[in-house]
């Protein structure tokens, strides 16, 4: 295999010539360059199999030039030199086609060999299937690929019915699906927005970088072949390269799906979650490893802690609850809201994670309970001409959202940011508010003490519930609202008594008492003594 090196750093260059017997290897350096412009000349003239090139080149640099070969349709594999600095520009090279990287800092005669096999193994696999003497036009064989990915959708919709027609197809398209077991990796990618108003020129370089990437990670140990669904979706339908009756273990296929994940994230900056399904060989297993890999993805709402799903994952939504509701809580609810009662407000809330936690509910139900939640804690505040906004700093989702809620978890870290919303609120409450409101209720009480003062008439003139004017009387003074009324009222009655020569009677009407007998039962219970005798002890 003949290949150049194109890199500025001479030090590289001739590190690379040296530290490897190439020949030995089966390769051979045709030449060396220094920028963008002479690697292009060399790769004209000299038709290499493999470049390896620097991201970093005067005149031209990498990705130009791997531009520069794709217009000009060379077929030229691309190995890639960085620094850790300019990685950004590794991820664009993978977009573009490069087969692989290596950090220039990190570069090992081992790992630069196995590599640069790889590569020549994949150009000689190609070029046996360029060879393949069919008697069918050249268009086909172009096209290969694009009928492997229609045949494998046929397989999974079902157009196959007849095993000797799947075979023979198979054999035809070069599919090698050859041990006991066929496993299904369904990639769902989370960034649908990259599919969405680019041109389809753009689509298909994105679609392609995604099946590249994949096939290359999968065919490490299987025979794999990706091909795209629905928009965003990927299926992977991979075998073992040998004979085998035994399946791969778990943890086998949870690291190929992590590195998978990896990769897709490193090389494309995509997120995906990852289904996996398995059946035995032959169209009903295809089949059987496809739908329980579609289930595993459907059921990435119920779990999908590290993004990829088992097929033994997936629990039965036969029984799954689907009458479950919350709106039993609302008066507790409100009650804990009204009180600022924190502890009430947390075992409510932890009550309701529990049950996301341990009861089967199915997605509507979950739905359903996040919006009935929003609902509730809306419909209190709307009572009170408080914003619910102002108050779910970190938690306001809009009703599309909740209905949209990607997974169980998402909805347990929402109704978590509520509760820390709420509990926020009410300290923001009590430590600011709270002392404001206790003293707008006092000036009221104390400049009417000596009118009607039922609780109703004072919470209507404060803008209280009152049954909250209540509560928060009692938790600020320790008395009931008709005994601190009483004791503002027998205050009032005793400065009257000490200082003027009122009445007894007068002084019971003065503070809002128009019953002599039920004021002197109230003064006396308060103060200890009757009003007459109280004030014969101040004339003393």
């Amino acid at each position: 295999m003949k290949f150049i090196i194109a890199d500025d750093e001479a030090i590289v260059r001739i590190g690379l010539k040296s530290i490897i017997n190439w020949e030995k290897n089966g390769f051979e350096i045709v030449g060396e360059a220094s920028d963008g412009n002479q690697a292009l000349d060399l790769i004209l003239s000299q038709k290499p199999d493999i470049a390896i090139i620097d991201m970093k080149m005067p005149l031209m640099d990498g990705l130009d030039l791997m531009r520069r070969l794709i217009e000009l349709k060379k077929s030229t594999k691309i190995l890639v030199l960085s620094s850790h600095d300019d990685f950004y520009l590794v991820k664009e090279a993978m977009k573009l086609g490069a087969e692989d990287y290596l950090l220039k800092l990190e570069i090992e005669p081992e790992n630069l060999i196995d590599i640069l096999k790889k590569i020549a193994n994949k150009i000689e696999e190609e070029h046996k299937l360029a060879g393949i003497e069919l008697n069918i036009d050249k268009n086909i064989v172009k096209n290969m690929n694009v009928m492997r990915k229609n045949f494998l959708r046929d397989v999974i919709g079902n157009f196959y019915t007849n095993e000797k027609d799947l075979m023979d197809s198979m054999n035809f398209l070069n599919i090698k699906f050859d041990s006991g077991f066929i496993y299904c990796f369904m990639i769902k990618i989370g960034e649908l927005y990259r599919f969405e108003d680019v041109l389809d020129g753009e689509i298909a370089i994105l679609n392609y970088s995604i099946i590249n990437t994949s096939e290359e990670i999968v065919n490490d140990i299987f025979n794999g072949y990706c091909f795209e669904g629905k928009t965003g979706e990927f299926f992977i339908l991979a075998s073992s390269k040998q004979s085998q009756e035994s399946q791969f273990s778990e943890h086998q296929l949870m690291s190929l799906a992590k590195r998978l994940k990896e990769m897709l994230l490193i090389y494309l900056n995509i997120t995906a979650t990852i289904g996996i399904g398995i059946g035995n060989g032959g169209i009903k297993g295809v089949n059987e490893a496809y739908n329980l890999a579609l289930g595993a993805i459907r059921y990435r709402f119920f779990k999908a802690d590290n993004g990829i799903i088992l097929w033994k994952d997936v629990k039965s939504s036969e029984f799954q609850k689907d009458d479950y509701s919350i709106l039993n809580i609302r008066e507790e609810l409100h009650k804990a809201l009204l009180l600022h009662q924190k502890k009430e407000l947390k075992i409510i809330f932890n009550g309701i994670l529990d049950n996301l936690h341990e009861m089967n509910l199915s997605r509507n139900v979950i739905s359903n309970l996040m919006i009935e939640l929003f609902i509730m804690i809306n419909e209190f505040f709307e009572s009170y001409g408080v914003s619910v906004r102002e108050i779910m700093k970190n938690s306001y989702h809009s009703y599309q959202q909740l209905v949209n809620i990607e997974s169980i978890g998402d909805a347990k870290k929402w109704v978590i940011q509520i509760k820390e919303d709420l509990i926020e609120y009410i300290k923001r409450e009590d430590a600011i508010l709270y002392p404001r409101i206790i003293s707008r209720i006092k000036n009221y009480i104390e400049k009417h003490f000596d009118e009607e003062l039922s609780l109703k008439e004072v919470a209507d003139a404060v803008s209280l519930n009152p049954s909250y004017l209540s509560t928060i009387l009692k938790t600020n003074t320790d008395m009931s609202y008709s005994v601190y009324v009483a004791q503002v009222r027998v205050g009032k009655a005793k400065k009257l008594l000490e200082t003027t020569d009122y009445k007894v009677y007068e002084v019971g009407e003065k503070v809002g008492y128009t019953n002599i007998y039920y004021f002197n039962r109230i003064f006396k219970k308060i103060a200890g003594l009757s009003p007459g005798e109280y004030k014969k002890r101040a004339y003393k």
